[in-house]
C-alpha cells in the first residue's frame, strides 16, 4: 500500500490555485491558505491510509479499518485560522499528527507564542496581535500551554548540573519589571556568567530576588556550587562594588582573586565628565582596556590622565582616573 505520492499532492495544490495573476499582482495570503490547507488535508488522508491498510477506494488483504466519512474541524497557524476536512475511522478514532486532541492550534502556534512571550510582549499584546493576524483570539489554554512549557524549560536550564570547568565568573544584578500595569513592580535578577577554559561564554544561572543583599547573593552562590561549580579552578570573579555580593563571594568561594568590573568603573567616569567630552573620555579608556599587556594597560592610562589634566586647564587637577582608582 502506497500512500499519498508528491505529484498527486502538487496537482492537488495546483487545483487550488485558480488565479495566477493574483499571485504575481494581488496579495499572497489566501494563496499560501490554500496551500497550506491542501498539505494538512494530504498529511491526514496519508496518516489514515497507513492506519486502514488500503487506501481510499480499494480493497485489499492488508485492510484493518473502514473509513468513514470526513469531519471539518479549524485548525489556528501563526497567519490564519483554516477549516480542513479530516477523514474519520470506524474502528478506531484519528486525530491528525500535527494536531492533538481538544487543541485548536498546531504546535508551531505554540512556540510562535512562547517566542512572543520572550519578546516581552505583555499576555494582552499577544492577544491582540494573535486576533490581527488570525482574525482569531488565542484560547486560555494556549497562553497556558505556552507560560508551562517557559517555565519548564527555565526550571530545567536553572536546576541542570554544571559540567563546563569555568575560568572565570561575572556577577551581576540587574532590575526589570515583573508586571505590566498598574500593581507593576520591580524585581532584582542576579545573574552568573562564566568563561570556560576553552573562552567560550555562557550563562551559568540566574535566579529573580525582591531585594539584592548579601543574603540572596549568599544563597544564589551556594547553590552554583552546589551544581557543580568550582572555586578551585576559577581563576578570577568579577563583579560592582556591591558589598553583600562582595562578601558573599568571599564567604562562598573562598580566596578567588576578584576583579571590579571594568564596564560599572567606566560608566561612573563617564558619569562623572561632561556630556561633551564623555566620547574622548571613553575612547582613552578603551585603549587602556584593550592593552596587551600589564605594561602597555598602564602606559595608556598615563596618556589619559595627561589628557584629562590638559583638558581642566593644566593647573595640575587630578583627572577623574586617579580619583576612581582604575588601575
Amino acid at each position: 500500500m502506497s500512500s499519498i505520492t508528491l505529484k498527486e499532492l502538487l496537482r492537488k495544490a495546483a487545483c487550488r490555485i485558480a488565479d495566477e495573476e493574483n499571485l504575481v499582482y494581488g496579495e499572497l495570503d489566501s494563496a499560501m491558505a490554500n496551500l497550506t490547507k491542501v498539505l494538512l488535508e494530504a498529511m491526514a488522508e496519508s496518516e489514515v491510509e497507513r492506519r486502514a491498510g488500503v487506501r481510499l477506494h480499494e480493497r485489499g488483504e492488508t485492510r484493518c479499518d473502514h473509513r468513514n466519512g470526513y469531519r471539518h474541524r479549524k485548525v489556528e497557524m501563526s497567519y490564519q485560522v483554516l477549516e480542513i476536512r479530516i477523514p474519520r475511522l470506524r474502528g478506531q478514532g484519528y486525530v491528525p499528527s500535527f494536531l492533538e486532541p481538544n487543541h485548536r492550534a498546531i504546535r508551531e502556534v505554540e512556540g510562535w507564542v512562547g517566542k512572543a512571550f520572550l519578546s516581552g510582549l505583555s499576555r494582552s499584546e499577544v492577544i491582540r496581535l494573535l486576533e490581527s493576524t488570525t482574525g482569531c483570539r488565542p484560547s486560555d489554554d494556549l497562553l497556558r500551554r505556552a507560560r508551562e512549557e517557559l517555565d519548564r524549560q527555565v526550571k530545567s536550564f536553572r536546576e541542570r548540573r554544571l559540567t563546563g570547568r569555568y575560568r572565570y565568573v561575572f556577577l551581576d544584578a540587574a532590575w526589570a519589571r515583573d508586571i505590566v500595569g498598574v500593581n507593576a513592580t520591580r524585581i532584582c535578577i542576579m545573574t552568573a556568567v562564566g568563561v570556560t577554559y576553552s573562552g567560550e561564554k555562557e550563562i551559568v544561572s540566574f535566579e529573580r530576588t525582591a531585594v539584592e543583599n548579601e543574603s540572596a547573593w549568599r544563597g544564589f552562590l551556594w547553590r552554583l556550587v552546589e551544581r557543580g561549580l568550582k572555586p578551585s579552578e576559577l581563576a578570577l570573579v568579577i563583579s560592582d562594588e556591591h558589598n553583600g555580593l562582595l562578601n558573599a563571594a568571599s564567604e562562598v568561594l573562598g580566596d578567588v582573586p576578584h576583579q571590579l568590573c571594568w564596564a560599572h568603573r567606566v560608566r561612573s567616569v563617564r558619569k562623572a565628565a561632561a556630556a561633551a567630552d564623555r566620547t574622548a573620555v571613553t575612547a582613552g579608556l578603551r585603549e587602556v582596556y584593550r592593552a596587551d599587556h600589564l605594561q602597555g594597560a598602564k602606559e595608556a592610562f598615563r596618556r589619559w590622565e595627561r589628557f584629562e589634566v590638559s583638558w581642566r586647564g593644566g593647573r595640575g587637577q587630578e583627572g577623574p582616573g586617579a580619583s576612581v582608582g582604575l588601575l
